[in-house]
């Protein structure tokens, strides 16, 4: 006979199963963007594994047969969609196909062997692989994603959920494994909200700026209209008004100026403008550091490099070797009035 346990543990996961399934459809509902693809696919794959959990576990219910452990080092590539999500809400643009490949591949090693020799090193390298990768995400999410609250409070639900699955590693029961799936189908609603809370936020500040009208205005032209307003709004207060050359100058400095927030200004860079506020800055004052570099031929790289907001010397090579192939110095040398008859001609650095 079937313990009342077990039977309560099918129950759960099979509601968490079926709410997985809802939270995904109505994913997909939304406007179609990066994340909310992304987020679809992590919902989609977190069902997949509830099925092959049932299914094996239909095979035995005894907490310490092979069934269960291959369970759980099944469970284990889970990890590598959730790494995405994070790395995505983080810095759009980060996640992809490549980079969840490159993340799988010690996985895609030790699992098969675990499954064909039942090896306890393949299974505690792959349980010490999940946990070196969890942190590795979270020192990512914290040092370049700590800007987005979306990002951190995600990261810190998925890292309480991670650390309730590992304790299966050591006790494996019917009760905690329940308990298990109450949590994370909690954790996956809150993370869907927060997600779809943040898209809201980014469509009030979207159309903050223009006059109130109904739902059924919001059209295409408006949102260009948005974004050319909030360009211009870059335009004036980070060129005309030099903010750039202010060597402290942040997102949230330049944000609160233009009146948006920095998640939504960050994503309008990234999304619509293809770059990084740190890239978006540089590129202006590696503008203005190429203009002087033409007209004060006497002035020293460091002080061009001071004088057009960069708080270090090697943050400046750096960003001009970027724009235009070559070190200052380099630059300097093709463009002064006797570099074509002291080297020959030919230029060597290349304006991309």
């Amino acid at each position: 006979m079937i313990p009342f346990s077990h039977i309560l543990m099918f129950f759960v996961q099979g509601a968490a199963f079926i709410l997985l399934l809802v939270l995904c459809v109505n994913t997909l509902r939304l406007p179609k963007s990066r994340i909310h693809s992304l987020l679809a696919f992590v919902l989609a794959f977190w069902a997949i594994q509830h099925v092959k959990d049932i299914c094996l576990t239909e095979n035995s219910i005894d907490k310490y047969s092979i069934e269960q452990y291959i369970i759980l080092a099944l469970d284990a590539t889970a990890v590598i969609p959730c790494g995405m999500l994070l790395l995505e809400l983080a810095k759009p643009h980060s996640a992809s196909l490549k980079k969840a490949i490159t993340h799988t591949i010690p996985l895609a090693i030790l699992i098969p062997t675990f499954i064909v020799t039942h090896s306890d090193i393949a299974l505690n390298a792959t349980y010490a692989y999940t946990l070196l990768y969890s942190i590795g995400i979270a020192f990512y999410i914290f040092i370049y994603g700590r800007h987005s609250k979306v990002a951190v409070y995600s990261l810190l639900i998925l890292l309480t959920t991670y650390f309730i699955w590992a304790s299966s590693y050591f006790y494996i029961s019917a009760i905690s494994d329940t308990i298990y799936f109450i949590l994370s189908s909690i954790a996956w609603a809150a993370i869907c909200y927060l997600i779809d809370h943040k898209a809201k936020d980014s469509t009030i500040a979207h159309t903050s700026d223009n006059a109130p009208q109904s739902v059924a205005e919001h059209n295409d032209a408006t949102i260009t209209e948005s974004l050319s307003t909030l360009d211009q709004k870059l335009q004036e207060y980070v060129i005309e008004q030099s903010a750039f050359l202010n060597p402290h100058l942040s997102i949230v400095d330049v944000a609160r100026a233009i009146g948006t927030n920095r998640s939504y200004l960050s994503e309008h860079l990234n999304n619509n403008r293809n770059t990084t506020f740190t890239d978006y800055i540089n590129s202006h004052r590696v503008s203005f550091a190429e203009n002087l570099l033409n007209t004060y031929p006497d002035k020293s790289i460091d002080e061009i490099a001071f004088a057009s907001g960069f708080n270090s010397l090697s943050t400046f090579r750096r960003a001009f070797q970027k724009q235009y192939g070559c070190s200052p110095g380099i630059y300097r040398k093709q463009h002064s009035p006797n570099w074509a008859e002291k080297d020959g001609g030919g230029l060597i650095c290349v304006n991309k």
